[in-house]
């Protein structure tokens, strides 16, 4: 009994003294927020046209958009509540589509969310907008865990039809498009 019971003992000791480390550091668990895209429409004259209170509303430009993202089409305001490539065991919201968001009375078109965690390598977004016309994103995100607490650090490109414009995405949150009213 004693050969036994002395050398499990032994290991209980060893297996708590190992476990006990306080100085992990390891216990954060960060939120990241995902990747939404808002964009304002404007007509020629810079009036809105997305805000139905708006005297450039276009009801017309607005039901008939729609985006193209990995080879599947998602209109305007119809929230999908799909996942997007890649898919993950973890917990993350579903991918809604193309929708309409207010903020501050304004109403901007929002895509999204994306998952801030993965690695997107030039994921493309086709607007197909109300009046015939296009546009595209195409955008690169990944996270890197730095420091001592593993912070986040994104590495991040926002290209609107091929120009740079992760600033303005970044500082302002949204970019400004310009279309041609009741085309």
């Amino acid at each position: 009994m004693k050969k036994v019971f002395i050398p499990l003992v032994a290991a209980l000791l060893a297996m708590f003294a190992v476990s006990c480390n306080k100085d992990s550091g390891d216990d954060m668990i960060w939120d990241l927020n995902p990747i939404m895209f808002h964009i304002q429409v404007l007509n020629e004259n810079g009036v809105d046209m997305l805000t139905p209170t708006s005297p450039g509303y276009d009801k017309t430009f607005v039901t008939k958009s729609s985006i193209t993202l990995q080879g599947r089409d998602y209109k305007m305001g119809q929230r999908t509540d799909t996942i997007v490539n890649p898919s993950s065991r973890a917990y993350y919201e579903n991918f809604h589509g193309m929708g309409l968001t207010e903020y501050k009375g304004q109403y901007f078109v929002a895509v999204g969310p994306f998952m801030a965690d993965y690695t997107w390598r030039h994921e493309k977004i086709k607007f197909n907008w109300g009046d015939g016309s296009t546009d595209e994103i195409d955008f690169s995100s990944s996270v890197h865990w730095t420091g001592a607490n593993g912070a986040p650090n994104f590495d991040r490109l926002y290209l609107f039809n091929g120009q740079d414009s992760t600033s303005v995405w970044e500082s302002r949150g949204y970019i400004v498009v310009k279309k041609q009213a009741g085309k």
